[in-house]
């Protein structure tokens, strides 16, 4: 699990440099708790999948990759992978925006802890042509 910096003048300076890469990807990043719901996403997913910041905050995750806001199997699987630390870092699957678009992407996750409080980094890379998916390679599941 990444921690952020125990050092008050080296936590200011990552803070920084995180937030300017979270404010000037072209790649979406969204921030989950414990519970599957989305305490933050960037621009750039919001672009991806065609829906503003306040449609997505406080909603559950599989409204992005699954386009289901309640995915009882898929949630219970993500909660007990999150209270056990286990994550997928990464994986291809395709998602589809809320303009019906469907859209190939490679899915990378790192557990990240704040206040001792942990919560998962998801970052959305879109591939184009469908580039990186190989036959077996897709996962559509968590």
């Amino acid at each position: 699990m990444c921690a952020f910096p125990k050092n008050p003048s080296a936590k200011k300076s990552e803070t920084a440099h995180f937030g300017s890469v979270w404010l000037h990807s072209s790649e979406g990043m969204m921030i989950t708790d414990g519970e599957g719901k989305i305490i933050a996403v960037n621009n750039a997913l919001c672009e991806l999948i065609g829906k503003s910041r306040e449609n997505i905050i406080g909603r559950l995750f599989t409204m992005i990759e699954f386009g289901k806001e309640n995915a009882p199997q898929l949630l219970e699987k993500y909660r007990d992978q999150f209270a056990q630390k286990i994550i997928t870092p990464t994986r291809t699957a395709v998602i589809s925006s809320f303009s019906k678009k469907t859209i190939a992407v490679k899915i990378e996750q790192v557990l990240i802890e704040e206040n001792n409080a942990p919560f998962l980094l998801t970052i959305y890379r879109p591939l184009s042509s469908f580039q990186g998916l190989v036959s077996g390679d897709l996962d559509i599941s968590r």
